[in-house]
């Protein structure tokens, strides 16, 4: 591999780490908090059902610092999966 070529996978690899780190949020609730993801634009986030429990409605911090109000859409103990839609604004 050419000099170039570690250059560029290099760059790439640290855009993927800077966008992964954005996407990254915090989930209060209730029980305690946790980590989550954004997936979407529109403001959904996947997080784990033990980190929402029971709760309809949860706090999200972004990575700047902003916290949002967000609703428990769905979740799967089974899988220990929910999936969560912050406020829009």
């Amino acid at each position: 591999m050419s000099q170039l070529e570690n250059l560029n996978d290099k760059f790439k690899k640290e855009k993927m780490v800077k966008n992964a780190q954005k996407a990254s949020v915090t989930v209060f609730s209730i029980k305690g908090h946790g980590s989550g993801f954004l997936i979407s634009s529109d403001g959904y986030v996947l997080t784990n059902a033990h980190v929402v429990g029971g709760a309809k409605f949860v706090q999200v911090k972004l990575i700047t610092g902003t916290e949002k109000t967000g609703e428990v859409i769905r979740k799967d103990k089974l899988r220990d999966v929910a999936l969560i839609k912050m406020e829009s604004n």
